[in-house]
C-alpha cells in the first residue's frame, strides 16, 4: 500500500490550521497568507514500508528511539472479543490517567516518535559542535602537556552495573548456567566485531 506524502502533508497542514483557527491563535488572513507560501513548513516523512516478518528492520527501528515516549510499565494489553487493546497509563498527580488504541492505531502513533534519517534529535554546542573541529582545536588551547592517565589493570564493570539497573538486564551473566563472567578484552576491529557477530547469529550494527 503506497502512501502520499503530499496528501498527508496537506491534511496535517489542514488540521493545524484549524486547530489554531478554533483557539483562537490565528485569523483566518493570516491562515490563507500562510497556505500561499511556496515553503509552508510542514513536512511528514514517509520511509520505505516495514515487512512485519523483518525482525532486524524492527530491531534496529527500537534502537533508534533514542527517548521512547513510553515505558513498559505504563502499557497494558487488554484481551476483548474482537481484538486486543493497548491500554497507556499517564501517572499524573491527580491519579492514572489511560488511553485505549487498537493495536494498528498504537503503533501509528508510536512510529510518530521516530525520527527522519539523519534528523538531529541532540544539539551539541561549544568544542562538541563538531568532532572533527573540536578535535583539532583541543590540542591547541591546553595550556600545557597532556597528562599521562594510567590505564586501569582490569576493565571496569561500572557500565554493567548501570545497564542491570536501568534496563533490568545483567549483560554479565551467562545466557546458559546464569554465572557471572569476567571481561577478558574489548574487541575494536570491526572486522573482528563483524566476524563474531556472523557466528553468533547477530546484527553487526
Amino acid at each position: 500500500m503506497s502512501v502520499h506524502a503530499d496528501y498527508l502533508i496537506r491534511q496535517f497542514s489542514h488540521h493545524v490550521f484549524e486547530a489554531l483557527l478554533d483557539a483562537e491563535l490565528l485569523e483566518q488572513e493570516t491562515v490563507t497568507a500562510m497556505k500561499c507560501w511556496e515553503h509552508s513548513g510542514f513536512h511528514v516523512f514517509v520511509g520505505e514500508p516495514v515487512p512485519a516478518d523483518d525482525s532486524d528492520t524492527r530491531r534496529f527501528l527500537a534502537r533508534y528511539l533514542k527517548k521512547s515516549p513510553l515505558m513498559n510499565p505504563r502499557l497494558e494489553i487488554i484481551q476483548t472479543d474482537k481484538e486486543p487493546l493497548v491500554r497507556v497509563h499517564k501517572f499524573t498527580d491527580d491519579g492514572s490517567q489511560t488511553r485505549e488504541f487498537e493495536p494498528l492505531s498504537f503503533l501509528a502513533e508510536l512510529s510518530q516518535h521516530i525520527p527522519d534519517m539523519w534528523e538531529q534529535t541532540t544539539r551539541y554546542v561549544g568544542i562538541y559542535s563538531a568532532r572533527t573541529r573540536g578535535a583539532k582545536r583541543v590540542p591547541m588551547d591546553f595550556p600545557g602537556p597532556l597528562p599521562e592517565i594510567n590505564s586501569p589493570e582490569r576493565p571496569s564493570t561500572y557500565w554493567a552495573a548501570s545497564m542491570k539497573r536501568v534496563f533490568e538486564f545483567d549483560p554479565l551473566e551467562c545466557p546458559k548456567c546464569g554465572a557471572t563472567m569476567k571481561i577478558k578484552a574489548f574487541i575494536l576491529e570491526q572486522a573482528e566485531i563483524r566476524r563474531l557477530c556472523e557466528n553468533l547469529g547477530e546484527v553487526p550494527w
